[in-house]
Formats: structure tokens, sequence, C-alpha cells
């Protein structure tokens, strides 16, 4: 898991326990609909992040349509 830097004076909101057990959850949600077998390796979150942690389910989903449709990822 990697922990992106929080911004001076930030709050910190966000457990990274709970960050990657939503992710591994929402993954293994996906997986089922989709009849899949894809793997997380690596998880980035800030701690200043608002929650909804149900958020995540979003982002795992479009990480998987974009390895599904073969696109491009930008490594900023």
């Amino acid at each position: 898991m990697t922990l992106i830097p929080t911004k001076q004076g930030g709050v910190e909101r966000l457990c990274g326990k709970n960050v990657l057990a939503q992710a591994l959850n929402d993954l293994f949600e996906v997986n089922e609909e989709l009849g899949k077998e894809y793997f997380v390796s690596e998880v980035q979150f800030v701690r200043s992040d608002t929650k909804p942690l149900s958020v995540y389910v979003f982002l795992v989903r479009e990480i998987i349509k974009r390895f599904e449709s073969n696109s491009e990822f930008v490594l900023l």
C-alpha cells in the first residue's frame, strides 16, 4: 500500500486498513460480476481524502474497464 503524503495541515480521515479492505471487497464483487480474476498489485490513497470509502468501488470498476478495453494508463 502506498500512502500519498498529506498536504501540510491536512486532517487525516482515512485508515489504510479500511481503504485496503474496501478496495479488495469491491474487487471481489467486480470479479464475481465479470467472471474474472483480477488482483490488486498496489493501493494508493491520501489519508486526508474524504469519506465514504464506497468511492473505491467506482475506482476499481474504472480501472478494470480500462484493462478490459486495453486502454492505456498514464502515470503522473
